[in-house]
């Protein structure tokens, strides 16, 4: 049971609506303050925010995410356990690593006409490729003796079908499938590389390892030196792009930056604007919300009454507002911000409004209803 003068919430809620609807010219007015201001904060700050998002993708590809281990002279001993144990590490996303090169390979003469040009090298690998690795034709190895050759390989041995037995000085692997070895792999698109168990591979000369953040590659660096298994471990170089973290990081700060001052300016306007639409409206309602001051409504009821009407404005706002700035991001930058940042951009144009109504409510809530009842 409430006391008198203090309606039950829902009720409250359903006066509100009511409110809301009978003073429509304000309501909407409220409502188009709100949808503005989230289609100019999309427009401007989250237009900034989807740029900044394709400038970060556009840093942090495989290649300026890489960690390389590097032995240098080739007698650190990299053993080919390392690789798994680097996989393991938080924050790798994947791990390779590849052995020493062999001599010129030469293909099966069924395959070429002629003798494969001195200078292909074959190497044999530990873990695994990258999922997006671009085959011309055949496929990945699925087992250990299976080789795939880069497409700069495969054009100088002449392996036309895709496939085919290749040969070196000491050995002879099948060549299932050719690829196009980018990213951190480009260095070995003239080379064939064959899939290798730990225990059969020889000591490794490259490690690759792929992180998932580009901010987490010198952690992930410190901890991928103290991973590694070899026999001199001093003699192991490990290679990190920081000049491009360093990038992200400035990059990042700047855009965030600005679009985060350009979007508070544009709140404190909206909720100033809000502020004066609020005041024309309790203005207009004085006679009303007198009545129910006389009637026996408290002062906490009205102020209630009028951010329920302001509140309810603002969210119908702020759908209109969202998805007419989302529909102009897409056309003018092709992108969108991230998904948090268009939910928070719609909470904070709610609270900006509902804060813009604080003073009108109290100012409709502390007037004295006999002065506004009274017949001049």
């Amino acid at each position: 049971m409430t006391s008198p003068g203090r309606p039950r919430p829902t009720a409250l809620l359903a006066d509100g609506i009511k409110a809301t609807r009978a003073q429509l010219v304000a309501s909407v007015a409220a409502a188009l303050v709100v949808a503005l201001v989230c289609l100019i904060v999309l427009v401007t700050a989250g237009r900034s925010a989807a740029t900044e998002r394709q400038v970060l993708a556009s840093i942090e590809d495989a290649g300026s995410r890489l960690i390389t281990a590097i032995d240098t002279m080739g007698g650190a001993g990299i053993r080919p356990e390392s690789v798994s144990a680097v996989a393991d590490l938080t924050g790798v996303a994947w791990a390779i690593g590849f052995g020493p090169a062999s001599d010129a390979v030469i293909a099966n003469a069924g395959t070429v006409t002629g003798r494969a040009p001195a200078g292909v090298p074959v190497r044999t690998y530990v873990g695994a490729l990258p999922v997006d690795v671009t085959m011309v034709g055949g496929r990945l190895p699925g087992r250990p003796g299976e080789a795939v050759a880069g497409s700069g390989a495969a054009a100088r041995l002449g392996l036309h079908d895709n496939a085919g037995p290749v040969t070196t000085t000491n050995e002879s692997v099948p060549v299932v499938g050719v690829a196009d070895l980018t990213g951190a792999l480009a260095r070995f698109n003239d080379s064939v590389i064959v899939a290798a168990l730990p225990d059969d591979a020889p000591d490794l000369r490259f490690i690759y390892a792929v992180v998932d953040n580009v901010g987490s590659i010198d952690v992930v660096a410190t901890q991928v030196q103290a991973a590694l298994r070899a026999d001199q471990p001093g003699q192991v170089t490990i290679e990190t792009p920081s000049a491009i973290a360093t990038l992200r990081d400035v990059v990042s700060g700047q855009l965030g930056s600005s679009s985060r001052q350009l979007m508070a300016g544009i709140l404190g306007v909206g909720a100033i604007v809000v502020l004066i639409t609020m005041l024309s409206l309790v203005s207009a309602k004085r006679r009303d919300f007198g009545r129910r001051r006389a009637l026996g409504a408290s002062r906490s009821a009205i102020v209630v009454l009028v951010l329920t009407q302001a509140g309810l404005a603002a969210l119908a706002g702020a759908v209109v507002g969202m998805i007419a700035g989302v529909i102009a991001v897409r056309v003018l930058a092709g992108s969108l911000p991230s998904t948090s940042f268009m939910a928070g951009l719609a909470a904070l144009t709610v609270l900006a409004a509902l804060v813009g109504s604080v003073p009108p409510a109290v100012i409709a809530a502390r007037r004295d209803p006999v002065r506004i009842l009274r017949i001049p």
